[in-house]
């Protein structure tokens, strides 16, 4: 399913529009344009998380040794978890740095344009996922009418347990003014220490199950069309619930990810192989060196169009490893929900319209009747 060409192109566009905020700042700024400012932008290798970029063997040296291309390509496997790393990073930056009125704001503005970008595309992406689950082919079309009313829900649900964050961030933040203070700061600040420590644990709890469930919010208002809180409830549940479960299916999805992937990057190799072969049966030598070379610093419309399409080729491999993410991510969901509300794997909310006037039922009187609808499955 990762390999439906429309989930690519839905992938492709989440991760050019995720690096508008590096063109920008590149734009603005040319000189903070250095080699770590380019590796960050989705059509340049490296972009993935762990992409130590080690060299693809040919065929005849995986056949040679078959178990070294294994660990290899299940070595691949947490790249797959680029999205979650993305915005761990980005929440990770917004601790970690002294708090400046303009920096955080940027940092945190840069958080929450991922939280948007993936709210929008993400929750498309879990929808078509659980229609292709159930044996339902549908397009965009489909997908995005029933995901346009939902996105305020997809990118709400991790701005609650935000407010949880900033409740517990903003104290040990006063405390930082108020070391500040000469001769009395830090003695204040140390006699309060054991708060802060206290604080700082609920901070690290919070933001890794800010960070863990965020995915399943985004699965739950795909698959089951529901409201914020209902996203952060189940995912939060499921997560809590089943922690060995979520365990042992993450691995499977590592390694199995990191074999597709792998395959991709090893086809594309080939692909460019054999098109320069063939190639070189007609062009000639100076022709062919200036497209077997991959120098940044040659100009001119030939490497310049040569960089552009390798470029279009490596954004669609790192489109997959996202493409492959959301997939994993609603197929992990439709099992969690299974396992502890014993909902049936082919049961999908369908799109149900509120009728003119009538206000949607959310929150806990959404739950309670969830679960009222569900005591006749599984309690018979």
């Amino acid at each position: 399913m990762a390999f439906d060409p429309r989930k690519l192109a839905l992938a492709m566009l989440a991760l050019f529009l995720l690096s508008m905020p590096n063109l920008f700042r590149s734009w603005v700024d040319p000189s903070r344009n250095d080699l770590a400012a380019r590796e960050r932008l989705p059509w340049k290798s490296g972009y993935l998380f762990q992409d130590l970029q080690q060299p693809t063997p040919s065929g005849k040296a995986i056949l040679a040794a078959p178990w070294s291309a294994v660990r290899l390509a299940a070595g691949q496997g947490p790249q797959i978890l680029t999205p979650l790393t993305k915005v761990w990073g980005h929440g990770r930056l917004l601790i970690e740095s002294s708090f400046r009125w303009d920096a955080t704001t940027i940092q945190l503005a840069e958080l929450f344009w991922i939280w948007f970008v993936w709210a929008v595309v993400g929750t498309t992406l879990c929808r078509m996922t659980a229609l292709d689950f159930m044996g339902r082919d549908v397009g965009w079309g489909e997908a995005w009418r029933y995901c346009r009313q939902r996105t305020v829900s997809a990118f709400a649900s991790p701005l609650l347990p935000m407010i949880g964050v900033a409740a517990f961030w903003l104290p040990c933040v006063i405390a930082g003014w108020v070391s500040r203070v000469p001769g009395a700061g830090p003695p204040i600040v140390a006699a309060g220490w054991f708060f802060l420590w206290l604080f700082g644990g609920v901070l690290a709890l919070l933001l890794l199950g800010l960070t863990l469930c965020w995915p399943l919010m985004i699965a739950t208002i795909g698959v089951e069309g529901t409201d914020a809180f209902d996203g952060l409830s189940r995912s939060y549940n499921y997560l809590f619930s089943r922690p060995w479960y979520v365990i042992w299916m993450t691995c499977v999805v590592l390694f199995i990810g990191g074999c597709t992937l792998f395959g991709v990057r090893w086809l594309a190799i080939q692909a460019e192989y054999l098109a320069l072969l063939s190639m070189g049966s007609g062009a000639s030598k100076a022709t062919m060196e200036v497209f077997h070379s991959v120098d940044p610093s040659l100009n001119g419309a030939t490497p310049n169009l040569l960089r552009f399409s390798r470029g279009i080729i490596t954004l669609g491999i790192n489109a997959f490893a996202h493409s492959f993410f959301w997939v994993a991510i609603t197929v992990m969901f439709l099992l969690l929900r299974k396992s502890v509300d014993s909902t049936p794997l082919d049961h999908l909310t369908a799109d149900r319209q509120t009728p003119v006037g009538e206000l949607p039922i959310v929150g806990m009187a959404a739950a309670e009747r969830r679960e009222q609808a569900a005591q006749p499955r599984t309690g018979g």
